[in-house]
Order: structure tokens, then C-alpha cells, then sequence
């Protein structure tokens, strides 16, 4: 049986809300939940439902719908990287959506336990299928990544006519990239037709983001950037090997993928009118 503040801890566990009959599964009482909820130390927002105050509301609507968060709004959660928020809530297994809600079917392997969440291949099946190209190759990208899901698995789950669009988005992930503005710039630099290579070894030089046209690397700098003097010199040196070598660098930041993309292609399409004599 659960006593006083475990009530409060185990409704934590269940991301601040949880299905009744859950509850009383794991312990509680139906006393219990009375007293809860006539001390107002709980809320009864759906019938079968009760949440502590200010509970999630993306979880809380999962709930509700008798589903689990999916596809971006379970992205987080299973510690993927993510572009951009987005204001609809998108769920599995529902049989309606309300207003701001997207619904994805169902799902094929178990959901994160005690959380209204999809498991890893779900979410990221469902935002191949859906997002906007970027979008869902950067959540494809961290899963694979993360040695969590494997690409063949991706595969299978994607096989069938309605999938060719997931398919196609999945042939341009292959779990290199360190960043998700490291996919973004790859999306860009293939959009536009250029002749590229990611996270290649450069010889005297080390890896590099990109090698564009055998000749002009393309460095992104994190957040972490030069801010220590170890990183500095390593910086200058790979800068300094890539003159001596006849290689150019252009290195850009995050505010230059989100901020001004238009600008930062015209930077690279402009070096590369600029061709050395040739690469050592």
C-alpha cells in the first residue's frame, strides 16, 4: 500500500498524471485517491484520470486521448536532438484528435514504462513519415547515433507503398553528424548541388565537418567554441595545415545555420568560384 507522500512520488514517476486504474495497480487505494483528491492535493481533470496541479500538459493530453506522445513531442524524452518546437501535440493510438492534436496510428513496440511515450522506433518512424525533411532527419540522425535503434530495423518498419517518402529520408541519414545543425548544413549543402563529403579525414589536416569540391572545408563551431586556449590552438593549426596545403576553410555557428542560411550558402557557392592552383 502507498501512504502519504509516496502517493505524490509515484504520481512523478507516471510524469505528474496517471490512469486510475494504474495507480491502483501499483498499490494505491481508492481511499487513498478520495482523500487525495478531496485535500485537492490531486486533480481530477478526465474521468479515470487524476494529475497533481500543474501536471504536463502534453502528457496530461496523451491521457486524455487514451494515447502516447509520438514523432516530435516524444523526440525529448528519448533524448533525441530536435529542431524546432511545435504547438500541435502529436500522438499514437488514439482513435480522435482534438484541436492542436496530430494523430500517427498506432504503435508496434511497448511505450516507455509508466510514461505516455512511444518506444525510439515509433518516434522516429512516425517523424520520417511526417516532418518536414530536416526536421525529421535530425531526429532519425540522434537516434541512430545513440546505438539505440538500428538502421535495419528502420528499414523493415518502412517497407510497403505509404513509406516512400520515410524511405528516402532514411537513405540520407547515416549517424556521422554531431550535431543537429551538422544535419542541416549536410541538407543544404546537398539541396544545393554541391559536391561534398561529411566527416572526412583530411590528411595532416584530421577530420572535418565537410570537404566540399575535394578542396574548401566547411567547419560548424558549437556553443563550446575557443572557449578554452587547448581548443584555440588546435583550431589554428588545423586552419594554418589547411593554407599549407592549398585547402580553404569557412567555419560558421549556430547562429549562422537558423539565423541567416541564405547568407552563409552564398559565402560557400562565392569560395568556391575561387579555386586554388590545387590541393596538396
Amino acid at each position: 500500500m502507498v501512504f502519504g507522500m509516496e502517493l505524490v512520488a509515484l504520481l512523478h514517476s507516471f510524469g505528474d498524471s496517471a490512469r486510475v486504474k494504474d495507480l491502483l495497480a501499483s498499490g494505491v487505494s481508492e481511499r487513498q485517491l478520495r482523500s487525495a483528491l478531496d485535500a485537492q492535493v490531486l486533480l481530477r481533470p478526465r474521468r479515470g484520470i487524476v494529475a497533481l496541479p500543474g501536471a504536463r500538459q502534453d502528457f496530461l493530453a496523451a491521457r486524455i486521448a487514451g494515447g502516447v506522445l509520438t514523432c516530435t513531442s516524444a523526440a525529448l524524452h528519448h533524448g533525441l536532438w530536435q529542431l524546432r518546437p511545435d504547438e500541435h501535440v502529436h500522438l499514437a493510438s488514439v482513435r480522435n484528435c482534438r484541436e492542436r492534436e496530430v494523430s500517427h496510428g498506432t504503435i508496434s513496440v511497448p511505450p516507455m514504462q509508466r510514461l505516455p511515450v512511444a518506444g525510439l522506433v515509433d518516434v522516429v518512424i512516425h517523424a520520417l513519415r511526417c516532418l518536414p525533411e530536416d526536421d525529421a532527419l535530425v531526429i532519425a540522425e540522434s537516434a541512430l547515433k545513440s546505438g539505440n535503434v538500428a538502421l535495419e530495423v528502420l528499414k523493415l518498419r518502412l517497407q510497403g507503398p505509404r513509406n516512400g517518402t520515410g524511405r528516402r529520408r532514411l537513405e540520407l541519414a547515416d549517424a556521422r553528424a554531431d550535431s543537429a545543425p551538422e544535419v542541416v548544413v549536410r541538407g543544404m549543402l546537398r539541396r544545393a548541388g554541391l559536391e561534398f563529403r561529411h566527416r572526412v579525414w583530411v590528411k595532416g589536416i584530421g577530420e572535418v565537418d565537410f570537404l566540399v569540391d575535394g578542396w574548401l572545408i566547411i567547419e560548424f563551431d558549437g556553443a563550446a567554441f575557443h572557449m578554452d586556449r587547448k581548443s584555440f590552438r588546435r583550431d589554428l593549426r588545423r586552419n594554418n595545415a589547411g593554407v599549407v596545403r592549398s585547402y580553404a576553410t569557412l567555419r560558421f555557428v549556430y547562429e549562422d545555420v537558423f539565423g541567416n542560411p541564405a547568407g552563409m550558402l552564398r559565402d560557400i557557392q562565392q569560395a568556391l568560384q575561387r579555386r586554388p592552383r590545387g590541393v596538396a
